[in-house]
């Protein structure tokens, strides 16, 4: 009668300590009776305070509670529990007391269960990382046990009600939500499953369970009864209960409709005595109709009640601190919330912080450590005590989280070492200690042997039909001990909301609709194994009620040739005909999903928020949660691919497509974008393995050990993605994969059968990925995994009409709009500003943070060198790189074809433009510790199908140069070597200290810039904008949402990096319809940069430049080339250096070195060629009318901007530049021999570097101009350069720039000087100079080309004003306010301009000819020229311009003596340090007062 001692045991301590008014005494003797019945029982109000719920209980009520227990018969007769009546009304708990004990309970509690979370952790991954061969399944006590009480249990519960009601969290709107059913029923029938009088001893007992009228139920702003009496309410429970489908109560709201559910359970004896022929428990579980339902209201209120929670809790946490202050009634309520924050932070921030560095309270945790570590050592070893788990538990009180989490590590490595010592221990001795203390072993037969007599023992055990003797049994392989099946005949979900804004109620805006479904569970005990199968007969999405009384449909299957389920799954483990040991298969038949704007509007707009809600716990929460399934699916997901080759794989998703169409409404006929997904299969397996991957003779003599195969197979295709477009007949264009328009008859349906029709915009593709694992996984040889992914050819169509109709069609679609309009804010916060983060405890944080300390891992070696884990020293002593990923993806061709409407009726289209991208090829290997990648393209080529070359071939606008010893080039190749600093040969080649390293290689593309098909191509675009403009200008404004916008300092550590790009050439030939005029190239280009820890360096080489000429009859043909022979036209060198922080900078030491050299360039200067180039460019440029909004005048000028920025940061900058400046030659005309010649001479720069004490540091450059010539030139008949004579001689040019690289500590001196010094500028003309020069005016520019393009019309568009933006921007900058200096200032004077001409001809026949000093004729020159300019931090400046002389003389011979020479001079009478010109100009801004400057002139 053991039974009996423990039920009236177990019901008087319970039931004693939750019931009101309960007889104990009549209790006792109605239990060893054997019949019980209690009635109008209620729980106590103080029933569950100490649960610490989040509710109280205002008022319940139990009708009935009787039970028959049969004593005598207890294991063959059944016992019967019937339960009547049971109401309970709960409240929201809004009073929080503060007890310490419970307060320090719980925060224990849920310490240790964050400690025992982060330890599952870590088991479930050495299971996953040494996952082992699943051995026979074993029988146990409970799961017999188990199936024992089903077979004599026979249960009732019938009107059950439980409410809750909440007028606390929305006081102007109350809400109550409950659950409610009818009846439980549980008994025995007979075959016929009809109920059973009379228990007859069967080797199969047939059960049903029925569920009855189960419903949820949530009423938004009800009215509260909680005033009313006890009684009263307990009426109202129970007549909300629905009893029968007559019955329905239109004051409940409900989530959940009432639900009918029944199970058939036939329940069999144990496996072995029936043979093996039935399932010990086979059951069939039937689901009527299952509603769900959800408004806004209810939506809003589950959100309030989230918050009040939120609260509740925050509150809980804190109350504590309310206590320590006290109750002063003096104090006004304003002080003591001022004292109880000001607790608050001291012993939640300030008293943690300053006790962890007392010395006290370090010597005493580390006492507590060492004390717990001893205590828990010998609890695992199997020396537990009462008295050391209650020591335990007071150290684990005091110890943090990551110190129990490291000491308990420590504690479990150091008993695997030491039962590793004790090999002759027996394996019951090795083990005692583990099974005492794990709480999850079951140790049923201890407690039973200590508590039953052995003949009670022996009756349960008979009755069961367990055994200690044999708890492993062999079962069949076939053999099914479970099978399950639940069958759904209707799901539903309906989203309510308002329709229209005067609606009074609201109404279904959304339903997905499931009519049937199925699930099968069967499970096989000899591995053991299961099988899950589930099915979706069909599935449908309805929308918004139309006018028509119609619903759209949103989502639906397409109807098939073959009646088949929509949706079906099969995953089995360890199934018998199949040499694997999973199994997977997924069915989806295709399916319609059609968009429509106003359903998803009214779902955007029903779950919106209306405020602004506090949800920080709730959030805390669910980080921690999505951490946790997060971390546990990483470590699943890893063992699955570990395993992935015992798995049968058999994806199958038909195709299925999306339709947007116009305006966001489907109608026949209407103008509808399709994107087709395509057929996904994903295929793999032992069963499904067709051929082993292709390997080398060298990796084969690795691996010839093994007889297995040497690669696992999965294969994944995705086939006919395409693109297609209909509109009302006519065609037009998509969006992604496929995009197609709908006519009348609904031909984009037929078409998407076909693999080419007037509809699509891309024709099908196909993607085929080939998956291979390679079974040997620690062979260094071969690739752990390769990927092959092959795409066919993207063949793509798409015309102008259809790009207008795709831009019109989705500007037609109306989206959500955002019930509040807030301003946005941008506010820049520095990266030390104050920031809330939301806590969250991190699991895998802690655990990967003790398990890679290094005490941990040293005892991880040591255990691992005794052999215990061999899986974990193989991972440590692992120095070598695996292969662990080869991946290839190629695409052959992508072709995109524009075509140009001809017809005004749409009707037919030609041939416009055509792209093709040939063969690209991606290689890539991930090694364990770098990625090396290949990326290359074949070609380019853009065709204009208008115009055809002299080869009758369509003319190429873009194409790659091609010679006959390359055929297997390559226009760009791009090779990448990635890796990080834990690599072990990170010094050494290839990586040579550098992270990152990636090659570009780009052939010589050649562009062919003919002006007829330039024009057409500009004129084509311009049509297409233009009626786009229209469309987008007849759309009305859309309401700005303004957004807050935070933006952030980021200070990010670049990684190393070497990066080198190398561009054979392009070439560019511009030219008409019947010639070629200017053939341009760029050769050899080279780029390299360098990122390293001490410097970032970068190179750029030109090699050469030249234009030609290419009209055979031109008499010069090259316009640009490179004078000499150098092999490097441009060079740049650039070096950034990165100094330590604490860093003590030289004054040699600089921040930015650059180097620049050019090499001369020769240019034949032809105006023609110059207006063939602008009016290239005008034809491209597309004006159009914008409304700029007017700039404020108080801003700061662009100069003051640029200066500022300049000085932002202190650079030291060392420049050195050679410039060959280049020589032009500007011909008389494109046929002439005589002309000008321009050189420009050379340009050094250099930088030097002075420490002024006055100035502090100073940067100055140093730039020179010589060599400057002009003159005029005769050429030969190959344009060389026979005869010629000077025109200009003048002195060199000097430049000082000086900039102080501490303008904030200097405040008298200008931030940049600029002074310029030119000594003498002279000019020599004479009178066939002069006609020269008048001859290239007149000749020269006047000249153009006769292949002169017209600009295609283009009618100007009103693109609409830029509206006024209100921004509010918040900087945390603080400058210290300081007097106006000087930032700019500019000082440049020229000594002496002169211009001398003679009489005559110059008659040159010769190089460096030299003038007839007898034919001079005057001499004019300016002499000491003057140019100032001021620049203040204000804006404001200051020019002055002067010239101090002006002399003109005669310098003729004859009658010299009797002659005046001097025509013009200063006035004797006037001061010789004052100038005959002096202009001034003064300009301050508007908001101070100014006065603009009045020029000033004398003339002496």
């Amino acid at each position: 009668m053991v039974f009996a001692h423990l039920a009236v045991y177990f019901l008087n301590k319970y039931l004693g300590d939750y019931i009101e008014n309960l007889d104990t005494k009549q209790l006792k003797i109605s239990l060893w009776h054997g019949d019980l019945i209690l009635k109008n029982l209620s729980l106590k109000h103080d029933a569950l305070a100490n649960l610490d719920l989040p509710f109280n209980v205002a008022t319940s009520y139990l009708h009935e509670l009787s039970m028959h227990i049969p004593w005598q018969h207890i294991h063959t007769h059944p016992t019967k529990v019937h339960i009547d009546g049971v109401y309970l009304l709960l409240t929201p708990k809004t009073d929080i007391k503060y007890d310490r004990e419970r307060e320090e309970q719980n925060q224990y509690e849920s310490k240790m269960k964050e400690v025992h979370k982060i330890e599952q952790f870590r088991k479930q991954r050495e299971e996953y990382q040494n996952s082992q061969k699943i051995t026979k399944r074993k029988d146990t006590f409970f799961e017999r046990l188990e199936i024992h009480i089903l077979r004599n249990l026979e249960l009732s519960i019938s009107n059950f009600h439980i409410a809750f009601e909440d007028e606390v969290t929305k006081p102007e709107c109350p809400f109550a939500f409950g659950i409610t059913f009818n009846y439980i029923k549980l008994f025995t029938t007979n075959v016929e499953w009809e109920p059973l009088v009379e228990k007859k001893d069967a080797p199969v007992m047939y059960k049903v369970g029925e569920l009855n009228k189960l419903s949820i139920y949530w009423n938004s702003n009800t009215k509260t009864r909680l005033e009313f009496k006890s009684e009263d309410i307990d009426d109202f429970l129970q007549i909300n209960i629905i009893e029968h489908e007559s019955k329905s109560d239109k004051q409940l709201t409900y989530i959940l409709r009432p639900l009918n559910i029944q199970a058939k359970l036939k329940i069999a004896t144990a496996s072995s005595e029936q043979h093996y022929v039935r399932p010990v428990v086979d059951a069939q579980v039937d689901l009527e109709q299952i509603s769900f339902n959800i408004d806004r209201n209810q939506y809003s209120d589950l959100l309030d009640l989230l918050e009040f929670q939120d609260q509740m809790d925050l509150k809980s946490k804190f109350i504590k601190y309310y206590a320590m202050i006290g109750n002063e009634a003096i104090d006004k309520p304003s002080l003591r919330r001022w004292k109880f924050a000001y607790m608050a932070i001291l012993h939640e921030e300030i008293h943690p912080r300053l006790s962890s560095y007392k010395w006290e309270n370090i010597k005493s945790h580390r006492d507590r450590v060492r004390e717990y570590h001893k205590v828990y050592f010998h609890i695992l070893d199997g020396h537990n005590s009462k008295k050391q788990q209650h020591h335990a538990e007071e150290l684990e009180k005091k110890i943090d989280v990551f110190n129990l989490i490291y000491i308990r590590r420590r504690t479990e490595i150091e008993i695997i070492k030491k039962k590793t010592e004790h090999k002759e221990r027996s394996r019951w001795s090795r083990f005692t200690g583990l099974l005492k203390h794990d709480s999850r072993q079951e140790n049923s037969e201890f407690t039973l042997d200590s508590a039953m007599m052995a003949n009670e023992k022996k009756k349960l055990y008979d009755a069961i039909g367990y055994s200690e003797d044999k708890r492993s049994l062999n079962y069949p392989e076939e053999y099914i001990d479970i099978d399950l099946s639940v069958r759904l005949h209707m799901l539903e979900l309906n989203v309510w909301s308002n329709i229209n804004d005067n609606d009074t109620q609201f109404k279904v805006i959304a339903t997905v609709v499931v009519p049937d479904a199925g699930l099968n569970f069967k499970r096989r005990p000899a591995k053991p194994a299961f099988l899950i199968i589930a099915d979706l007969t069909t599935c449908q999405v309805f929308g918004v009620q139309q006018i028509d009384d119609n619903r759209p449909v949103l989502v639906e299957q397409r109807t098939q040739l073959e009646q088949k389920n929509l949706l079906h799954i099969e995953y089995e483990t360890n199934p018998v005909d199949k040499p694997s040991d999973n199994r997977i298969q997924i069915l989806l038949q295709s399916l319609a999903i059609t968009y429509d704007a106003f359903t998803v509007n009214k779902i955007v707009d029903c779950f919106q928020p209306d405020k602004k809600r506090n949800l920080q716990g709730i959030k805390e929460v669910a980080y921690s949660t999505f951490d946790d399934v997060k971390y546990q699916s990483h470590f699943f997901f890893n063992y699955s691919l570990k395993n992935i080759q015992a798995t049968d794989i058999d994806i199958d998703l038909q195709s299925s497509y999306f339709l947007l169409p116009e305006n966001g409404i489907y109608q026949r006929g209407c103008t509808i974008m399709c994107l087709d997904f395509g057929h996904f299969t994903f295929k793999g397996g032992p069963s499904y393995s067709e051929t082993e991957a292709e390997i080398s003779s060298e990796d084969i003599t690795v691996i010839s050990e093994t007889h297995e195969s040497t690669y696992f197979p999965l294969k994944l295709k995705l086939e006919d993605i395409q693109l297609l477009y209909a509109n009302q007949g006519s065609i037009i264009m998509v969006f992604s994969f496929i995009i197609c328009m709908c006519c009348l008859d609904d031909d984009w349906y037929n078409a998407r059968i076909l693999r080419d029709s007037p509809f699509h915009l891309i024709k099908p593709i196909s993607i085929y990925l080939n998956i291979h694992k390679c079974n040997h996984v620690d062979n260094m040889v071969l690739p752990a995994w390769k990927i092959d992914i092959q795409i066919t050819d993207i063949d793509g169509r798409v015309s102008d009409t259809r790009m207008i109709g795709i831009v019109k069609l989705i500007q037609s679609i109306p989206l959500p709009e955002l019930k509040k309009d807030d301003v946005e804010t941008e506010i820049r916060v520095q990266t030390n500003t104050f920031k809330v983060n939301v806590p969250r405890k991190n699991m895998k944080k802690n655990l990967e943070t003790v398990e890679n300390m290094a005490h941990v891992q040293k005892m991880l070696e040591e255990a691992a060198s005794t052999e215990i884990d061999n899986q974990a020293s193989k991972k440590i002593a692992k120095k070598n790189q695996l292969i662990e990923l080869e991946a290839t993806f190629e695409l052959s061709r992508v072709n995109l074809l524009i075509e140009e409407t001809t017809s005004e009726l749409l009707q037919y289209v030609r041939p416009f433009v055509n792209i093709s991208i040939i063969s690209l090829v991606a290689r890539t290997t991930m090694k364990t510790f770098d990625i090396d990648f290949d990326i290359s393209l074949t070609d380019l080529n853009i065709t204009h199908e208008q115009f055809l070359t002299t080869s009758n071939t369509s003319l190429h606008l873009v194409s790659i140069e091609h010679h006959p010893n390359q055929e297997n080039k390559h226009l760009i190749s791009i090779q990448g070597l990635l890796t990080s600093s834990v690599n072990p040969s990170f010094d050494s080649a290839p990586y040579n200290s550098i992270e990152n390293q990636a090659r570009l290689h780009i052939a010589k593309p050649v562009l062919m810039l003919q002006l007829e098909p330039f024009v057409s191509i500009v004129q084509f675009k311009n049509n297409v904008m233009e009626k786009i403009s229209q469309e987008q200008h007849q759309i009305p404004a859309k309401k700005s949402t303004r957004q807050q916008v935070v933006k952030k300092d980021s200070q990010t550590t670049i990684p190393t990096f070497r990066f080198e790009a190398n561009l054979e050439g392009l070439r560019a030939i511009i030219g008409s319809e019947y010639s070629q005029i200017l053939d341009i190239n760029f050769q050899d280009l080279h780029f390299d940069a360098l990122n390293s820890k001490e410097q970032t360096a970068a190179n750029i080489i030109l090699a050469d430049f030249y234009v030609y000429d290419s009209n055979p009859k031109a008499r010069f043909h090259k316009i640009i080339s490179q004078q000499g022979n150098e092999k490097q036209l441009l060079r740049m060198n650039l070096s950034l250096y990165n100094y330590p922080k604490k860093y003590q900078m030289t004054l040699d030491d600089v921040d930015c070195d650059l180097k620049l050299q050019l090499t001369k360039l020769n240019i034949i200067f032809l105006y023609k060629h110059v207006d063939l180039v602008l009016n290239i460019i005008d034809i491209w440029e597309t004006k159009t009318s914008i409304q700029k909004p007017p700039s404020d005048p108080n801003q700061p000028s662009t100069v003051s901007k640029t200066m500022e920025k300049l000085q932002e940061q202190v650079l030291k900058l060392r420049l050195d530049a050679t410039f060959n400046a280049p020589s032009i030659l500007i011909p008389i005309n494109s046929s002439s021999n005589e002309g000008l010649f321009i050189d420009l001479g050379q340009l050094l720069i250099q930088t030097k570097f002075s420490d002024d004490p006055t100035c502090l540091l100073v940067e100055e450059q140093v730039i020179t101009v010589k060599n400057l010539l002009t003159s005029r030139v005769h050429l030969s008949k190959t344009n060389e350069i026979v005869a010629d004579i000077n025109l200009l001689e003048c002195a060199e040019l000097h430049v000082l720039i000086d900039r102080l690289l501490y303008p904030d500590k200097v405040f008298d001196q200008s931030q940049i000087s600029i002074k310029a010094y030119w000594d003498t500028i002279q000019f020599i003309l004479a009178k066939d100079d002069y006609a020269c020069i008048m001859k290239v005016l007149d000749e020269n520019l006047s000249e153009t080309i006769q292949q002169r393009a017209s600009k295609p019309p283009f009618t100007k568009v009103q693109t609409g004003s830029i509206s006024k933006q209100e921004k509010v921007v918040v900087i945390d900058s603080k400058q210290p306010d300081r007097s106006i200096t000087e930032q700019l200032r500019i000082d440049a004077k020229i000594k002496t301009i002169g211009l001398k001409l003679y009489l005559g001809d110059s008659k040159i026949r010769s190089r460096n000819t030299s003038r007839n000093e007898n034919l001079k004729f005057v001499d004019l020159r300016l002499e000491i020229c003057e140019a100032h300019f001021h620049q203040l931090s204000n804006s404001s400046y200051t020019a002055q311009a002067q010239i101090h002389g002006l002399i003109l003389d005669d310098l003729r011979e004859a009658d010299r003596p009797n002659n005046v020479t001097r025509l013009i001079d200063r006035s004797s009478k006037v001061d010789s340090n004052t100038p005959i010109l002096d202009v001034k100009l003064d300009c301050t801004p508007k908001d101070e007062q100014h006065s603009k400057g009045v020029q000033q002139g004398r003339r002496k």
